[in-house]
């Protein structure tokens, strides 16, 4: 491998040879005192040098009497002849050196520690310092040495890039860039140029014009006319809006129409027989191959594994910077005048409109229109209009009766999981009707009030100054004419200021429009929503009110309760027209078509100069993870996103995008997750674009100052521009990584240890990144985490499993089967408080009740417990990795089948079903070569032992393991044959049946010391049983202890594995036991062992086993080549005389 890319490491005078590596003078010396990483004499030194500075640097800050010439020293050696010029080497590539030779290591220590005080006695550098480093760590990557990577890092990378490639497109395609919208240019924005037969003055766009217009650089808020409030303003802050000032434009030729695939397009003639869309949008079948690419590569196990990695690095990699700049950071926010957190401006990303004040302000309100205006003509009930006082008489409630309390719209505890509850609580009082009073826009007086209250929080806001928002208002799609009503509401009430955006939130109703026929598929949603917009932008003067309005909107917003359960009931999507089933679309089908007719209209507005809009959904709040790939194809950025935390492949890849996330801890911690477990404080450490935002201040905050409730619990920074710096570089630095096999050498395996540089400087970086892992391990836990090496050596092993010819029950992925399940307890009860459907990454939600709990069907003969067919399916096999001391590293193969199907007994037919079946083998490596493999079958924990691998069957041409699956029963076996316990107790295994390659569907999971995983790791921590209880209703249970269907079994994370998975490796071969499910022994009928010096069995019989040959009629015991041995530590002729049947020894 190339040497890193270093620049000058140590102090040097500037001159002419500026540039040349000077090394310490001392270096050589240093470097020749021994081994070891720090040499103690130079540690000493270098500490001493370090008190000194920090000294300078300390009394320099507490101007004390020695401060000025502090700041000359400082001065001269920041701007002087000396300098100190270091750049972060890229170890990332260096992760798979060997160790070098003593003498090598002994010369790159000094060169490490070199570079450690260049690197990490950051708060000492000046402003000039830091521009001169932000300049070298963007060096143009063409006069670094060119990388060498292993194949499978190139491959990774790869996959990454694609994913980054198709969120260009998609971005790109809808024009949500920076710079795609008319409104980030001055006058001339650089859109496509409208035909000139449809230019009414020029080529080029005319200056972009807003109602009204923004403010004035230095605007002031100034306070309104009380009786008539007017909440907008001109350039000059005096003259109210007048709508019939706005100029609006023409009409053009252009024409729309919807297409039969549910997007709208728009011609250029659109009665043309070869008439084609003028702009490009993909189709559903482009988005879902695209997303199936996303998907496959985030829950690919190396692409997470890596992610898993670089998250804990950045994070790791923050803390380091927040210890050593704390005080500089300081020191800089301090120097400017004028701004500190309460003056910097602030905006709230993410709040809706009809919550966007406090519980206070709406009774406030309440009571004053009561007192006030009780005789206002508010609704009307069976054809009579009511007054307000004739409302709340019918409520029995005077203004006097109202507090908070009564009010009722806080989301206390009782809404924790239940949006059905949260949604009730927007009703004032739990009357509906007063929300269709005081917080509708289309009711009875115009939405007057609600204007009304409106206006009074714009007030506040500009009163503020430095606080804005974006409010979120609905569209429903139940008629075209919604638009309409929304921007005269607005228009008409002159809703506008300089503090507030709008963003137009689409509900996802469609189930509930077609239940009560106001639609009749799902097109119709889509042409209520869509056709205003297209026809505003054709011609604004046919809806001259939404033209301005649009104005003030930002984006689009796609809402509604993510927890629901998403069914799939077609295999293949139908188009919109034919969606007329009574389900709601999925959430993936919703973001297509919101994202693809707003791309359609974003061409359009744009070449007519008009502002375009960005796609801001829910996501990632509850649900399934592919919410969130969805978004990340198709949105500007989204709302929420918590769910990241269990997906870290696209959390790495939300990061390296920058895509914006709206986080809410207090609603989250209301609604769906406690405050202490809310990931803002971990995304924001590792980079990701956050912002913080209240959602629902009505139900969920107290003051009138809501957005600052959420900083005061979060905790508040300021931004220096030197944390600006290092979030700038360091996504520069993972991106460059990402990219880095563009120009990489691709190194195979086995060879890249030889091709290795062994150069002082190769050597000095590699201890640095071992050191500093070791550093980032004091403050983010990164230890523990799988190499590439390791899952590649998972992969090398992993078995090709053989079934039957005759196997109806096949295994299958958890995923495929978790859906299927509901918890119970031990009492047969379904927990009320499980999540409804069950994901791998919900599951651990049931963790605390412990192994009481069942995974339960209520169909054991249901279709989905045959499994998939893995010959034909990719079903994962689930690989526990487990480093040990000497160089051993133990493989756990475990495989999943959805139904295990027991043994037929003479007499009681057959008995032992159960739900859910874990099965394993092992393989034991020893320094990356396989040295036996262990085959474990049902709960005996013994199965046919340990084999050296000299005798472990392997497919033709392969160093990789069979093993052969037992029909029904799935016992993992060496060979073909009859593995026989007693007569007719036995597993059958033949050649002949679908054969499962495991090598590409290897599932990598690190063995934990406790259940802490996390993400879709996170079903790992279930403690309880993946199967029904058992039964113990016939008559033989008290005898045998079992039923025709029995327990089902624990999971593969079990403290008896675990044990025995950490214990000291004592030598080559298997440990001498696993106990991996547990239950009755007569539940494995005995345990079976091979010797594989003799080829001979041996099986072991305890009293339940015998009960059941005695139960069962036998008159003798068949042993089929096998020797027979019992011992009983009481009674050593047990056999002989309790159960006289029996062939002797």
């Amino acid at each position: 491998m190339d040497n890193p890319k270093h620049t000058n490491v140590g102090i040097r005078h500037d001159g002419p040879d500026e540039g040349g590596l000077s090394p310490p003078a001392d270096y050589h010396e240093l470097g020749s005192h021994g081994a070891g990483f720090f040499e103690y004499h130079e540690e000493k030194r270098m500490q001493s040098l370090e008190e000194k500075l920090l000294a300078h640097h300390h009394g320099s800050q507490d101007g004390g009497p020695n401060a000025g010439a502090t700041r000359s020293r400082a001065s001269s050696f920041a701007h002087g002849s000396l300098k100190i010029e270091r750049m972060v080497p890229e170890f990332e590539h260096l992760t798979a050196a060997s160790p070098p030779n003593e003498q090598v290591q002994r010369d790159g220590a000094a060169r490490s520690q070199a570079w450690l005080h260049a690197n990490f006695i950051k708060p000492h550098l000046s402003a000039e310092d830091e521009g001169e480093i932000v300049s070298e760590l963007q060096t143009d990557h063409g006069t670094s040495p060119v990388p060498a990577l292993t194949a499978e890092l190139k491959e990774l990378y790869t996959s990454l890039q694609r994913c980054l490639e198709l969120r260009d497109k998609y971005m790109s395609v809808s024009l949500q860039r920076l710079g795609d919208d008319p409104r980030h240019h001055d006058g001339d924005p650089s859109g496509d140029v409208v035909p000139g037969s449809l230019d009414n003055d020029s080529p080029r766009f005319q200056p972009w014009k807003i109602y009204p217009p923004p403010p004035p650089p230095h605007w002031k808020f100034k306070a309104h006319n009380t009786s008539a409030p007017e909440i907008s303003h001109t350039q000059d802050g005096d003259t109210p809006f007048d709508f019939s000032s706005c100029e609006i434009p023409c009409g053009m030729a252009w024409e729309f129409e919807i297409d039969e695939k549910g997007v709208f397009q728009v011609y250029e003639d659109i009665k043309a027989p070869d008439r084609s869309p003028l702009f490009h949008v993909p189709t559903i079948k482009d988005f879902f191959v695209d997303l199936d690419t996303v998907l496959s590569i985030v829950t690919d196990g190396p692409t997470k594994s890596f992610a898993f990695r670089r998250l804990k690095y950045l994070s790791s990699k923050w803390q380091m910077y927040a210890l050593l700049n704390e005080y500089q950071e300081l020191a800089d926010m301090k120097g400017v005048p004028h701004r500190d957190f309460y003056n910097l401006r602030k905006v709230d990303t993410h709040v809706h409109h009809s919550s966007m004040m406090n519980q206070k302000h709406l009774l406030r309100f309440i009571k004053h229109k009561m007192k006030h205006h009780p005789d206002d003509k508010v609704i009307v009930r069976d054809g009579k209009e009511l007054t307000l006082r004739e409302v709340f008489e019918s409520l029995n409630l005077t203004a006097y009766d109202l507090s908070i309390d009564t009010l009722d719209m806080h989301a206390h505890q009782e809404a924790f999981h239940r949006f059905d509850k949260f949604n009730l609580k927007y009703n004032p009082i739990g009357e509906a009707r007063l929300r269709e009073i005081f917080m509708k826009t289309d009711n009875h007086i115009q939405g007057r009030y609600l204007a009304e209250i409106t206006k009074e929080v714009m007030t506040d806001l500009e009163q503020s100054k430095y606080q804005n928002c974006e409010w979120r208002i609905s569209i429903y799609g139940r008629s075209p004419a919604e638009w309409d009503k929304l921007a005269k509401w607005i228009v008409h009430n002159k809703l506008y200021s300089h503090n507030v955006r709008w963003l137009v939130q689409i509900p996802r109703l469609y189930d509930v429009y077609k239940a009560n026929g106001t639609i009749n598929n799902f097109a119709d949603l889509l042409h209520n929503i869509f056709a205003p917009l297209f026809e505003v932008t054709k011609d604004p003067s046919t809806h001259p009110e939404l033209h301005v309005f649009l104005q003030r909107v930002v984006g689009i917003d796609c809402v509604d309760d993510e927890s629901k359960p998403e069914r799939r009931i077609y295999r293949k999507f139908p188009y919109p027209k034919d969606w007329n089933t009574p389900q709601n679309p999925p959430y993936s089908y919703w973001m297509y078509y919101m994202f693809a007719n707003m791309a359609s209209l974003n061409h359009w507005r744009q070449s007519r100069g008009f502002n375009t809009f960005v796609f801001r959904p829910h996501s990632g709040e509850a649900g399934d993870t592919d919410h969130l790939a969805a978004a990340f194809l198709t949105a500007h950025s989204i709302s929420h996103g918590i769910l990241l935390r269990k997906v870290p492949a696209l959390q790495y890849l939300f990061y390296l995008k920058q895509i914006g996330l709206a986080m809410s801890p207090l609603s989250n911690n209301a609604l769906f997750l406690s405050y202490d477990r809310n990931p803002l404080p971990e995304f924001f450490k590792i980079g990701l674009n956050v912002s913080l935002s209240t959602d629902d201040p009505l139900q969920f905050h107290f003051t009138k100052e809501p957005l600052l409730e959420e900083y005061s619990v979060a905790a508040h920074t300021n931004v220096p521009d030197k944390r600006l710096a290092f979030r700038h570089n360091t996504l520069m630095e993972e991106l460059k990584l990402i990219y880095s096999n563009k120009d990489a050498t691709v190194v195979p395996k086995s060879s890249l240890a030889n091709q290795l540089d062994k150069s002082a400087d190769a050597v000095a970086a590699h201890a640095m990144a071992r050191f500093v892992l070791a550093l980032s391990a004091l403050v983010v836990p990164v230890l523990g985490v799988l190499t590439s090496e390791q899952i590649a050596l998972a992969q090398k092993y992993a078995p090709q499993f053989r079934l039957t010819p005759d196997e109806k029950y096949f295994p299958s992925s958890i995923e495929y089967m978790l859906p299927n399940y509901k918890v119970y307890d031990d009492s047969g009860k379904q927990l009320p408080t499980q999540p409804s459907p069950l994901t791998a990454s919900n599951l651990d939600s049931v963790v605390g009740r412990g192994a009481s709990t069942w995974l339960t069907v209520s169909d054991t003969s249901a279709k989905f417990l045959e499994g998939q067919n893995p010959s034909k399916d990719k079903v994962p096999v689930y690989t526990f990795i487990v480093p040990k001391e000497g160089g051993i590293v133990d493989l756990f193969y475990w495989i999943f089948f959805p139904y295990n199907l027991g043994k037929d007994i003479i007499a009681l037919g057959r008995v032992g079903n159960h739900i859910g079946d874990w099965e394993r083998m092992t393989v034991r490596t020893l320094n990356g070569n396989a040295i036996s493999a262990d085959y474990n079958a049902h709960s005996s924990g013994n199965g046919a032992g340990t084999r050296p691998w000299s005798d472990v069957l392997k497919p033709s041409g392969e160093d990789r393991p069979l093993g052969y699956v037992a029909s029904g029963s799935h016992g993992v076996w060496p060979g073909p044959g009859s593995w026989i316990i007693i007569y007719q107790l036995k597993d059958e295994t033949r050649d002949g049946g679908p054969i499962w390659n495991s090598k590409d569907s290897v599932y990598p999971i690190e063995y934990l010391s406790s259940a802490s995983y996390s993400g879709d790791q996170a079903w790992i921590n279930y403690q309880g049983s993946w199967g029904n209880k058992g039964q113990t209703n016939c008559w033989w249970y008290a005898i045998v202890k079992t039923c025709p269907l029995s327990n089902g079994p624990g999971g593969p994370y079990r403290q008896d594995v675990l044990t025995a998975a950490f214990a000291p490796a004592s030598g080559p071969g298997m440990l001498s036991k696993y106990s991996d499910m547990k239950g009755p022994l007569s539940q494995t009928l005995a345990p079976l062992a091979i010797n594989s010096s003799t080829s001979f069995y041996k099986f072991r019989l305890d009293e339940s086993v015998l009960q059941l040959v005695d139960l069962a009629g036998f008159n003798r015991l068949m042993i089929e080549q096998t020797c027979l041995e019992y011992q009983s530590s009481t009674n050593t002729t047990l056999l002989s005389s309790t159960y006289g049947h029996s062939t002797p020894l």
